[in-house]
């Protein structure tokens, strides 16, 4: 397991997307920012290439050889190991429960699908509880504050940490009860394009087609996963289908658009 100090929401974050596909550093940006983890608390693009330094000294995460591709600058990926996947489980489930922890939660509910449904909602049902039950003394006590005759206006900033937990409770509630009625389906995977966000089975094959190859490669595999989801269990409306099609349409606009960047000149993470 890691040295605890590693743990924080960009170390999860970059775990998390290297779980899916290696990456270099500025693809890491890249990607922190299509899905808006950017937004995430604790997450910040300046701290990345220093957190991948510290988590490859770790063994979490291995670099593979620079590469170049076409005019790009060479570039340095890295994957996730072993030990990355095993702490990457780890900071999920601990995120998700630990109500000490709250800047971590929505980094881990972001990457709770590898925990699988029962398993991230059962963390989620014990996190409601808890949470319940902490509100229930907490507020016990500045009702006790206020009888000893301290000025409501004094306990205003304690009003509000509870208002923000009583809504996180009431959230969670709501949420792995959609969860356990089936009304929220659990993805296979995830994909964005076009700054909208889809889950959808098999998606990690076309990701990497929008992305790499020539345009016309792109758009052949765009037409092919507008075909399987057509005939696939996935999507079985014609709503969906034209959702889908505005999505592959954003999405390859998008990569062209990537395809004339160069980038910054180089990553500044060497092996």
């Amino acid at each position: 397991m890691a040295p605890r100090k590693l743990r924080s929401p960009l170390s999860l974050v970059i775990l998390g997307l290297l779980a899916e596909e290696p990456l270099h550093p500025y693809a890491m940006r890249q990607r922190i920012a299509e899905r808006a983890h950017d937004r995430l608390p604790g997450v910040r693009f300046a701290s990345v290439y220093d957190t991948v330094q510290r988590m490859t000294e770790a063994g979490l995460i291995s670099h593979g050889d620079p590469t170049r591709e076409g005019r790009r600058p060479e570039r340095v990926r890295y994957a996730i190991t072993t030990a990355g996947q095993e702490s990457l489980l780890a900071w999920v489930a601990d995120g998700l429960a630990d109500t000490g922890r709250g800047e971590e939660f929505p980094a881990a509910l972001s990457f709770m699908y590898g925990l699988g449904r029962d398993r991230a909602t059962e963390i989620l049902q014990a996190r409601a509880v808890a949470l319940a039950a902490s509100l229930v003394t907490d507020e016990a006590a500045l009702a006790q504050a206020e009888r000893d005759g301290i000025p409501p206006i004094f306990l205003s900033e304690h009003r509000y940490q509870l208002a923000l937990r009583q809504a996180e409770r009431d959230w969670l509630n709501t949420f792995t009860e959609a969860l356990s009625v089936g009304a929220l389906a659990w993805p296979a995977a995830l994909a964005l394009a076009g700054g909208v966000a889809l889950y959808l089975g098999g998606d990690a094959a076309f990701r990497h087609a929008l992305r790499i190859g020539t345009q016309y490669s792109r758009l052949l595999a765009a037409v092919a996963a507008l075909a399987a989801a057509a005939v696939g269990a996935t999507f079985s409306g014609t709503a969906e289908i034209a959702l889908l099609t505005l999505i592959v349409a954003a999405a390859l606009a998008d990569d062209w658009r990537r395809g004339r960047d160069e980038g910054p000149a180089a990553d500044t993470v060497k092996p």
